[in-house]
């Protein structure tokens, strides 16, 4: 991504390059796969506990 793209999403996102913290500069360029990565990681989350829930249901169904 080259630097007046990186410049637009931060005036999109209401940042201007001088209210940035180092460690925000420091991940920047891999923002995008940072989102992408914690999106599946709560949709994991999400998704084993809809299975967890559902186990129990059927085993609480199928006990004598």
């Amino acid at each position: 991504m080259d630097e007046k793209n990186i410049l637009a999403l931060q005036c999109i996102r209401g940042n201007s390059v001088a209210e940035l913290t180092p460690l925000q500069l420091l991940i920047e360029p891999y923002a995008d796969i940072i989102v992408v990565f914690w999106w599946i990681l709560w949709i994991s989350v999400v998704v084993y506990i809809c299975i967890r829930i559902i186990a129990a249901y059927v085993s609480a169904r199928d006990a004598p």
